[in-house]
């Protein structure tokens, strides 16, 4: 009749009649039912799973909007032409859009080939990784931009393209612009950032009955930048660029157990846009 899978150890239960499901697995977790196992391997580890990022499609969006004032500006002229006052309207009126989509537009853009960067360098790590990217946890305002569990630990990467020269001062961040002449305190923070969000992936992680005892998720920023000086080093967390990024996983050292890896990854499957994962 079909599969009762384990997706903790693993371990599956082969039954033939209805009379034989039952709900629980030896370890304690709640058993998943597959008629067969093909069906249990494609839909609970798929190796590649590439969907569109929240920046990718925030950047689609702005180019929509610029495209729509491109058309109505293209229209007003048209008009103007033609003699027609309602064209100057739509001239003015497809000004503000291209502006909009143009300079918000950037900043989408930048902010997606920053997590691109990332992405590529991530995979590069050793077998037995997961990597999930742009994860929404359940009750959260923002998404998590990179989470990766392996037999180092439990990370948390918050990816950072950011122009001109940085200053980090532990949890404050401070920026030079060219516009601005000097330096300005960065509106937010990514050390605070990247630190709020591996307390609530922890949080979250222990409610839905993850074993954490002991168990920390290391808060990570990855600024594609080498225009950085360091005034006081991040205060518990590290900046590190992303070329690096690979090398520090594998260096560090956890009490990970393979249960909680397998844990980890049964409760964030459902919530992240794109997943890779290193065998």
């Amino acid at each position: 009749m079909g599969y009762l899978i384990c997706i903790v150890c693993n371990h599956y239960y082969e039954i033939s009649s209805t009379d034989e499901i039952f709900e629980f697995c030896s370890c304690g977790r709640k058993l998943e039912y597959y008629e067969y196992l093909e069906d249990y391997h494609q839909s609970v580890y798929p190796k590649n799973r590439f969907n569109l990022s929240y920046l990718k499609k925030m950047e689609y969006k702005h180019d929509t909007i610029m495209m729509s004032g491109v058309f109505l500006s293209f229209f007003g002229i048209l008009g103007i032409i033609y003699g027609n006052l309602l064209g100057i309207l739509l001239f003015l009126g497809g000004i503000y859009p291209i502006f909009y989509g143009y300079t918000n537009g950037k900043s989408w853009y930048k902010g997606y080939e920053g997590e691109k960067t990332v992405k590529k360098s991530l995979k590069k790590l050793n077998g037995g990784y997961h990597i999930f990217n742009d994860v929404k946890l359940p009750g959260s305002w923002g998404n998590i931009d990179h989470i990766v569990v392996g037999p180092t630990g439990i990370f948390v990467i918050e990816s950072k393209n950011l122009g001109g020269l940085h200053i980090v001062d532990g949890d404050n961040w401070s920026a030079k612009y060219k516009e601005y002449g000097g330096f300005k305190k960065s509106y937010k923070s990514p050390g605070k950032q990247t630190k709020a969000n591996a307390a609530q992936l922890r949080k979250y992680l222990i409610k839905n009955d993850v074993n954490m005892k002991d168990l920390w998720v290391k808060s990570m920023v990855a600024l594609n930048s080498m225009h950085v000086i360091r005034k006081y080093d991040p205060k518990d967390y590290e900046l590190i660029h992303p070329d690096y990024l690979v090398e520090f996983i594998h260096q560090r050292k956890s009490n990970i157990k393979e249960r909680t890896i397998n844990e980890s990854f049964y409760v964030l499957r459902g919530f992240c846009d794109n997943y890779f994962y290193k065998e």
